[in-house]
């Protein structure tokens, strides 16, 4: 059996590449189709030093990054005039034999239809990474549902199978989707990429002399869900009292006040406040494997404060370090005594105080890093992975 991975996610994105090398391990053959919605269209082509055949399609029309939302969506719902056959004799898929199309992403579900409905043997997966259904009001008063949900209801009489983050969406996801096989794979890292010296002596050597080290990479923008505004409030705040930490925040962003913001803060405060900028996935378990401290932390008011599978959570588990977390995450019991919750409304002020209470107590900091450092052998991909295979077989 044949796989073929559709998405408009980056090439290095840690779900999609964890989920390549189980399938390759299993013996299947894959190809990935990806969607590049900052690349031109005529750059399209076959990228280079991929581990398995990927072709990849610039969807960028026009430097207005509005517009080209605009013209995506149009082209990935109505027009797809990309020559599919072309792409997937460049890509070697075979039309004959069993094939797998698997979605990484909703508004890509009609393509993933037309591709589907080439292939003699094809079943559709679905991979919903995130949740979709709370509704946009234009004009403040029609509501309708968003892009990536209006695309689920367009294409769910195709759908064999789909992939949900947790258990607790698996009736909802039945209700959606009634004629496919549900899975559900959380977002946990794999286990066997972490250096396990490296993380166990840092646990063991933090001391009062230590510089302890807060992180945070991911999505960097003030409009987004993260709160990035009150990572910069906290990292200021404790090096203008002359803690002594260190942040490391990493992301690739356009976002020139956070960039001017970020600029500002490393020249007052140089080799205590780092913007990385983009970091390639091993670069980010390397930052994150010397620090104490990890960021999640959703604004109050966004749309989508919703129960999650923070992917960030598990990895700062396996790291050893302690995260700190204002959002709904469904391991809220099993990690309160190695993490520092907040609630939604929670001032920043108040967490502010709850840091520095507990950076001043190095016994603390270890025995929670080592909590987490333990508690982490229960969330590894290793263990949930296998829930492909039986979907997979199921359809």
């Amino acid at each position: 059996m044949q796989i073929i991975i559709l998405d408009s996610h980056p090439l290095p994105d840690r779900r999609i590449n964890r989920h390549i090398g189980y399938m390759r391990e299993h013996g299947y053959e894959l190809f990935r189709l990806n969607i590049d919605r900052s690349l031109s269209y005529k750059h399209s082509g076959m990228a280079p030093s991929t581990s398995i055949p990927c072709y990849v399609i610039g969807c960028a029309y026009t430097r207005n990054n509005t517009l080209n939302k605009i013209c995506y969506n149009i082209q990935r719902f109505v027009v797809n005039n990309e020559d599919i056959d072309s792409v997937m004799t460049r890509l070697g898929v075979s039309y004959q034999i069993p094939t797998v199309v698997h979605v990484h992403d909703p508004v890509l579900l009609p393509f993933a239809v037309k591709i589907y409905g080439r292939l003699q043997h094809a079943k559709l997966v679905y991979d919903r990474h995130e949740v979709y259904e709370s509704r946009i009001k234009h004009f403040s008063l029609i509501s309708l549902p968003k892009i990536a949900r209006f695309s689920e209801i367009l294409t769910a009489n195709y759908i064999d199978g789909v992939v949900t983050i947790l258990e607790e969406y698996r009736c909802v996801v039945e209700k959606m989707f009634p004629r496919s096989e549900i899975a559900v794979v959380p977002n946990f890292p794999v286990y066997e990429n972490y250096d396990d010296k490296v993380i166990l002596s840092k646990i063991e050597n933090v001391s009062r002399a230590s510089v302890i080290h807060f992180v945070y990479i991911g999505s960097l923008s003030w409009d987004h869900d993260r709160d990035i505004g009150l990572i910069l409030y906290l990292a200021e705040s404790l090096l203008s009292n002359n803690y002594n930490v260190k942040f490391t925040v990493g992301g690739q962003t356009s976002d020139e006040k956070l960039l001017s913001e970020f600029s500002r803060l490393s020249a007052i405060y140089p080799d205590k406040f780092i913007y990385a900028g983009y970091l390639s996935p091993d670069l980010v378990i390397q930052h994150t494997q010397i620090a104490h401290f990890g960021f999640l932390l959703i604004k109050p008011n966004t749309h989508y404060w919703v129960l999650t599978s923070p992917n960030k959570v598990f990895e700062y588990l396996r790291c050893g370090v302690i995260p700190i977390l204002r959002a709904k995450c469904s391991c809220k019991i099993q990690l309160q005594n190695n993490s520092i919750w907040f609630e939604r409304e929670d001032s920043k002020e108040l967490i502010l105080e709850k840091i520095k209470s507990i950076i001043q107590d190095p016994d603390k900091i270890h025995d929670m890093m080592l909590l987490s450092y333990r508690l982490s052998s229960h969330f590894s991909y290793e263990s949930v992975a296998h829930e492909y295979l039986c979907l997979y077989n199921a359809i």
